[in-house]
């Protein structure tokens, strides 16, 4: 009876590993590698933990608007988790401005892993306007 029981405590123990939320604010970047020299745009994603623990998730990043000013632009991403270490997020609208300038929405698959007090999105990104490149989003474990 007792080895059953540090079984079956081993076994959830060990899947419990995996049940990391994702919820909060993530800080990065998108590397386009389609470019010369390629260069590095600053991201940002955020994940709000709804009730029937699914995420509403958002994108912010620095853009410019058609009348040449400086702008945060914020997109709606759906995501979907098709394993307990990979996410794939896909921008399918810009909310705020309406008016920024080569508006490209995002595609992104992500492994989710560690490092010491670090949780860590990373992996590669497409848009809908043939850039692409790699990816890695970090914040604070909780």
């Amino acid at each position: 009876m007792l080895k059953l029981f540090i079984c079956l405590y081993s076994t959830l123990l060990s899947l419990s590993g995996y049940a990391q939320s994702l919820e909060g604010e993530w800080h990065g970047y998108l590397q386009h590698d389609n470019s010369f020299p390629s260069y590095e745009n600053e991201q940002k994603l955020y994940f709000k933990l709804l009730k029937d623990s699914t995420y509403q998730v958002y994108s912010y990043c620095k853009g410019v608007k058609q009348n040449g000013e400086d702008t945060i632009v914020i997109a709606k991403i759906i995501y979907h988790q098709p394993s307990s270490d990979s996410i794939y997020l896909q921008e399918v609208e810009v909310l705020k401005p309406k008016d920024v300038i080569n508006n490209c929405l995002v595609n992104m698959r992500l492994k989710i892993s560690s490092e010491e007090d670090l949780q860590i999105l990373s992996g590669k990104w497409t848009s809908d306007c043939d850039a692409y490149g790699n990816t890695k989003f970090r914040r604070k474990r909780k």
